[in-house]
């Protein structure tokens, strides 16, 4: 059986294959997808709505939208993306309704120490990555994934949430917390491969299961995992 989708990279044809520059292309991830900015600017659109990028920003993508790069200068992001079932052994949700909260508004400005956490464990991730060979590389990495995703946590539930702006003209120059719509329906955002059933079920059903469709993004899978000896 496939291993589930996992990637994590920092080069510029990587983002490219998630927001292409050209057309603008549907998410067939059945997962999550993180970008963090760590220099340069841009305008990226999900769903027809733009999002403006800068340094300190984290954005949070959720299965079957369109996206598209609209403009960039200079931008440098880290990319981290996952199918659910890859923590579906894990009994963890992201906090209660917090799932129509990163749809409603999936752009986060960091403050200092969040940025800081969150590049700590990407880094952590990202190193794990490289050892592949390992015994415990499975559960070694749902453990590290586990941790980034009580963060993104911490981030969207602890901290003052306040409107961010979608034009980079109105973007504040610092910010020592992070930024959010204040009013958002919210629901539960589970790590099943059920999950977000009601929107997959609008696509053919060739996109629902990963054995029937390229991966996403058209990014190499994960490396494959030799079975561990009897």
């Amino acid at each position: 059986m496939a291993e589930p989708f996992f990637k994590i990279s920092d080069s510029w044809a990587d983002l490219q294959a998630v927001f292409p520059s050209g057309a603008p292309r549907r998410n067939a991830l059945n997962g999550v997808t993180f970008l963090l900015v760590m220099q340069g600017h841009g305008t990226v659109e999900i769903d027809h709505r733009e999002f403006a990028l800068r340094e300190g920003l984290l954005l949070t993508v959720l299965p079957y939208h369109l996206l598209q790069m609209k403009a960039s200068e200079g931008l440098k992001c880290r990319l981290l993306a996952f199918e659910f079932e890859y923590l579906s052994a894990f009994p963890f949700l992201l906090r209660s309704q917090l799932s129509e909260k990163i749809e409603a508004m999936p752009a986060v400005l960091l403050g200092k120490e969040a940025r800081r956490l969150l590049v700590k464990h990407y880094d952590a991730i990202a190193a794990h990555h490289l050892r592949s060979s390992h015994a415990s590389y499975r559960e070694i990495m749902q453990a590290l994934l586990f941790i980034w995703v009580a963060e993104i946590n911490e981030i969207y539930l602890h901290k003052p949430l306040k409107p961010i702006a979608t034009s980079m003209r109105t973007l504040p120059t610092n910010s020592s917390n992070c930024s959010m719509p204040t009013s958002f329906p919210v629901a539960t955002f589970p790590f099943t491969p059920g999950a977000f059933a009601s929107r997959r079920s609008t696509f053919p059903a060739s996109s629902s299961r990963r054995r029937d469709i390229p991966p996403p993004f058209g990014l190499p899978t994960s490396p494959s995992k030799k079975p561990k000896p009897a």
